[in-house]
């Protein structure tokens, strides 16, 4: 994935998809993305956007503004909040990875859960599933196709407009998978 600035231009993000294709940074409907958070400083300012974060690797980084703070340092434990937030991010000990989920308020939600053992997913008409330990198994079947792989850290799916659902299987004994449903309006 190719690194890309900041809004704010402080730090960088590595784009995993913006929806709908071509929207940009700005103009998406929801978007998903992998950053590293190398500096204390500022996050980005995004009005009607609703944002939610994941520690990946790294000690984590404290979330302190204009609302209460929140300790962002335990791992694969989502945080929600509203894009328009200011936040100054404050490292507990070096970098971390991080994976947001951004959704334009008013036009999608977005919930993100971890897993760690077998499960199937009911259809959903967006969504994205990123491994954040182990490898698993992802197999995607709907009333036309069925597909599938084998996926390590790092790797996963996003899929927009694709009604079908998925069955995921943990392939080592320590597993995790990041499962982002992306709902339609409100």
């Amino acid at each position: 994935l190719t690194a890309l600035p900041w809004k704010n231009g402080k730090g960088a993000t590595r784009e995993v998809i913006a929806w709908p294709p071509g929207a940009g940074a700005t103009e998406f409907d929801w978007r998903a993305s992998i950053a590293t958070i190398d500096m204390d400083g500022p996050f980005s300012l995004f009005t009607g956007i609703d944002r939610s974060i994941t520690l990946l690797d790294g000690a984590g980084v404290h979330l302190l503004g204009d609302g209460p703070g929140h300790a962002l340092t335990q791992p694969l434990l989502p945080f929600a909040f509203p894009g328009e937030r200011v936040i100054q991010g404050v490292l507990a000990a070096g970098p971390c990875t991080c994976f947001n989920i951004m959704t334009r308020r008013g036009r999608h939600t977005a919930e993100t859960r971890v897993i760690r053992e077998r499960c199937v997913i009911d259809p959903h008409a967006h969504g994205v599933l990123l491994v954040a330990e182990g490898r698993w198994q992802a197999t995607f079947s709907d009333t036309h196709r069925k597909m599938g792989a084998s996926l390590c850290p790092r790797q996963g799916y996003w899929w927009a407009e694709a009604p079908g659902g998925w069955q995921l299987d943990p392939l080592t004994e320590t597993a995790a998978i990041l499962w982002v449903k992306i709902g339609g309006e409100p």
